[in-house]
């Protein structure tokens, strides 16, 4: 992905989770939260959140992929839906620093910035 090959990586992904169905429903849904953040990095909002989605369906236990998929969401301007899931998963998870982490990220990268700084002060106090 940091080659900024999509196409490539697309296949080489389709090719991993392929032979990973032979592996823990934990560690399928891992590799998806991880490509997740790095769709995040990268600024793919649309595909950070569908692999966020996929791997949301194979477990509910990863409060990392429900923090990637709220700040998705905002990232995408779906503000009022994003926010909804930072509630709920704050509310579940508590003030995970992961969350914190990725609010900072965007704002840092300028998306959303405003929604993004006033969510972390929100649920997290004024941090640097």
């Amino acid at each position: 992905l940091q080659i900024k090959d999509y196409e490539a990586a697309r296949f080489a992904l389709d090719m991993s989770m392929g032979r990973a169905k032979k592996e823990s429903v934990a560690f399928q849904a891992g590799m998806r939260e991880d490509l997740a953040y790095r769709y995040l990095k990268i600024q793919k909002f649309k595909d950070a959140v569908r692999v966020a989605e996929d791997a949301l369906r194979l477990t509910n236990k990863l409060p990392v992929a429900v923090f990637e998929r709220a700040v998705g969401y905002i990232a995408m301007g779906q503000t009022a839906y994003g926010t909804q899931l930072l509630e709920d998963a704050v509310a579940q998870f508590g003030a995970h620093e992961k969350g914190r982490q990725l609010l900072e990220s965007m704002m840092l990268m300028q998306i959303e910035a405003e929604t993004m700084q006033n969510l972390q002060i929100r649920f997290y106090g004024n941090t640097p």
